[in-house]
């Protein structure tokens, strides 16, 4: 028998995939706390139950439906990205568009804010980048892919 969700950890799954999976702004945002530390802490404890696990399946189902009703597949999802990446857009943009398609491919957690490019870069860390670094860094990562 599945156990319901409070109304708090049914926000929780709601904010959980509509912001891209960022547990702490998720558990910030259900709880009313403005305490990153804790919010943190806490959304691991909930992601991590069987009853929230099977709530995201509902939730993620859901938008995936309606992705498909309105032709946004995984494969125009990369179109798009690419499009973005390989094109006149700002930097930040740019970036942006990178590290969404590296979550998409699995290539790193969406909690963790650095990048491993073999035999290029090494690991960067992009939390404390200045634009001009992270220009830099769309230049060189664009070079090996």
């Amino acid at each position: 028998m599945k156990t319901s969700l409070t109304p708090k950890e049914q926000l929780f799954v709601n904010e959980y995939v509509t912001n891209g999976y960022n547990g702490t702004k998720a558990y910030m945002k259900a709880y009313d706390t403005d305490n990153d530390n804790v919010a943190a802490v806490n959304a691991c404890v909930l992601l991590k139950k069987e009853k929230i696990q099977d709530a995201l399946e509902v939730e993620e189902g859901g938008f995936r439906q309606i992705a498909r009703q309105h032709k946004a597949d995984k494969v125009a999802i990369v179109k798009k990205l690419q499009e973005i990446i390989f094109g006149d857009f700002d930097g930040k943009t740019i970036i942006s568009a990178i590290n969404t398609l590296a979550k998409l491919t699995g290539d790193f957690a969406p909690e963790k804010k650095s990048v491993h490019v073999e035999d290029a870069i090494g690991d960067v860390d992009t939390k404390n980048m200045s634009p001009e670094q992270l220009e830099e860094l769309k230049k060189t990562l664009l070079s090996h892919m």
